[in-house]
């Protein structure tokens, strides 16, 4: 019985996939024929269709533009400005400052710093420049399924990708992903969009070795590419299909050549600035991970992640062998081979996984599920119809609704961290040095030179990494600094010789005593303090000299005598007491959230 439904929904899909859209179908990879255009009333949408894609657009840009203003700070996000701000001081990535990130983005996106900056809230204006990237990620992936399916299925994979709740907020966020999702998607694009000609596989190439140059992740997306293309050879061997091995090699040497271009580039100034060892530190070795699993519970990963692959390859190439004979059906079996490969590649074999990981898969998988939504109501006419039009609308409510939910776009949660580079910014000067965990105060230089995030960590852990933080800090005389994501010893460092004086930031500074009038204390990072009372004016000496305003204190033990002044004293840094900052005011919890 279920062979016979089978046997049904195949002879169905013979009906549905023989009917073309009205895009000229594209030459296969491996082939020299190609398949003649044609118009079919099925493949568009309705006036109503196009209506509602509109109208939800122009929406979605209005929410773009809110969470812009109010969505959560990642840590990541400020992590990527400072590294911008980097590039506009005429700093070199790598030598003058770590980043584990390629450096394409982060260049690109300095010119637009420089026209807004400086500025507490630059995150805002930064994130407004990512939703043309947004735009252009929808446009790629409505253009492919157009082609692979039809015009309206496009229409509804742009419309998914848009209201998908994960690939909406990452996209919302400052970050390098937003431009690798656009130009993975534009390789795809122009893969299937023509005959596979030699400057095509240029074109190709050059956007490949792009998208190296702005994430280092591209290596799991060419492997996907690799095992789509390399089961598509599989496949038309199989079937008789003759291969010109010849072409391929030439394909693949244009391929080759043009993505060895911009890398080339990048290395060579990166060489000449004597920073390029640098760069394959924080490229490629820092993102490689210690050994921390075990070989069983990889193994075991990568076969649960198998077993998914076999899921939807082995319903693709089914339907593969069932469908009529066109150029179309290969280039979307390839599609669909690269996006599962890549889903599971990443699952399997990527370090830590994060939301941002998926920005490349998710507007695909919403592609494929755009295509079913499109093509089910031609298999069971019957049935579903009359859901022709109402199927993929509540697809997508149901993702505005996930997106509302999830967060308002009218509460803003930026207020916090924008407050933290507000401070950095009162409290120090251009000179002045802030030791943050990955940059998150943007326009300052960090005393330590590796960002404290969860590779850091490991290689710590690990003792690759030495934590030379406390020296650092007395060595740069830094008077600002954070106690989230210090290594134990930092932290007690910190807590030691600095005093919280607003959202996660503490100042140069101990608070020493009580109601003693004579007391010894001991400074570990030399600056300029003030030595204030909690209540009345501060008199007395320190070492035997009269002390009046502030005072460069060294190094060492010192002792202080009071004669004016009661309750708790402190030393609190000159400039922070300038600009009116009470060392015994107090602060308020710092609240830890998934996204620090």
């Amino acid at each position: 019985m279920l062979l016979g439904q089978a046997h049904y929904v195949l002879r169905k899909l013979d009906k549905v996939f023989v009917t073309p859209s009205e895009e000229p179908f594209v030459t296969s990879q491996f082939s020299d024929t190609v398949s003649p255009p044609q118009r079919s009333i099925v493949d568009q949408a309705s006036r109503f269709e196009v209506w509602f894609a509109t109208g939800l657009f122009v929406f979605l840009l209005v929410l773009r533009i809110l969470y812009a203003f109010h969505y959560r700070i990642d840590s990541d996000e400020p992590q990527h400005l400072h590294v911008v701000w980097g590039w506009t001081q005429h700093m070199i990535p790598y030598r003058d400052y770590f980043d584990n990130h390629s450096p394409l983005f982060q260049l690109l996106c300095a010119p637009f710093f420089t026209a807004f900056s400086p500025r507490a809230d630059i995150i805002v204006p930064m994130r407004l420049t990512m939703i043309p990237l947004f735009a252009l990620s929808l446009f790629f992936i409505g253009r492919i399924v157009s082609i692979l399916v039809s015009p309206r299925a496009g229409l509804w994979s742009a419309v998914f990708a848009a209201v998908m709740p994960r690939f909406f907020f990452v996209s919302t966020e400052f970050r390098p992903d937003d431009l690798w999702a656009v130009v993975w998607l534009a390789l795809l694009f122009a893969a299937i969009s023509g005959p596979m000609s030699l400057s095509r596989a240029f074109v190709i190439g050059i956007l490949l070795g792009t998208s190296f140059c702005v994430s280092a992740k591209t290596l799991l997306l060419l492997i996907s590419l690799a095992l789509g293309t390399i089961m598509i050879l599989i496949v038309q061997l199989q079937r008789g299909k003759k291969i010109s091995w010849v072409r391929l090699l030439q394909l693949s040497l244009a391929i080759g050549g043009g993505a060895l271009i911009l890398p080339i580039i990048f290395s060579l100034f990166f060489l000449l600035q004597g920073a390029f060892g640098q760069m394959v530190y924080c490229i490629v070795t820092h993102n490689v991970l210690p050994q921390s699993r075990g070989s069983v519970l990889d193994l075991g990963r990568a076969l649960k992640w198998t077993a998914f692959v076999a899921i939807p390859i082995g319903v693709g190439l089914h339907l593969f062998s069932r469908c009529p004979e066109d150029t179309r059906r290969t280039e979307a079996l390839w599609i669909l081979s690269v996006t599962t490969f890549l889903y599971a590649t990443v699952k399997t074999y990527w370090f830590i996984v994060t939301n941002e990981d998926y920005v490349v898969s998710d507007p695909l998988i919403m592609g494929i599920l755009a295509s079913v939504v499109v093509i089910v109501p031609h298999i069971w006419p019957r049935v579903f119809s009359s859901l022709r039009l109402v199927l993929p609308a509540s697809i997508t409510l149901l993702g505005m609704y996930l997106i509302l939910k999830s967060d308002s776009p009218f509460q803003d949660r930026t207020k916090e961290k924008i407050t933290m580079v507000a401070t950095a910014l009162q409290l120090t000067e251009l000179t002045d040095y802030v030791m943050d965990s990955k940059g998150e105060t943007i326009y300052r230089r960090r005393p330590f030179y590796y960002i404290l995030e969860g590779l850091t960590g490991r290689r710590m852990k690990a003792g690759l990494i030495p934590d030379t933080i406390p020296e650092r800090l007395v060595e740069t005389e830094t008077p600002l600094a954070t106690v989230r994501r210090m290594p134990p010893a930092a932290a007690g460092f910190i807590r030691k010789n600095y005093i919280p004086i607003a959202f996660r930031l503490s100042v140069l500074g101990q608070i020493l005593s009580a109601d003693n009038e004579q007391f010894g204390f001991d400074i570990a990072v030399p600056s300029v303090y003030v030595v204030i009372a909690e209540f009345g004016l501060f008199k007395g000496t320190l070492d035997g000299k009269s002390v009046c305003g502030s005072v460069r204190i060294e190094a060492g033990h010192h002792e202080i005598r009071r004669t004016s002044g009661s309750g708790r004293v402190a030393l609190l840094w000159a400039r922070a007491a300038e600009k009116g900052y009470n060392p015994f005011s107090p602060v308020e919890p710092d609240r830890w959230t998934d996204q620090d």
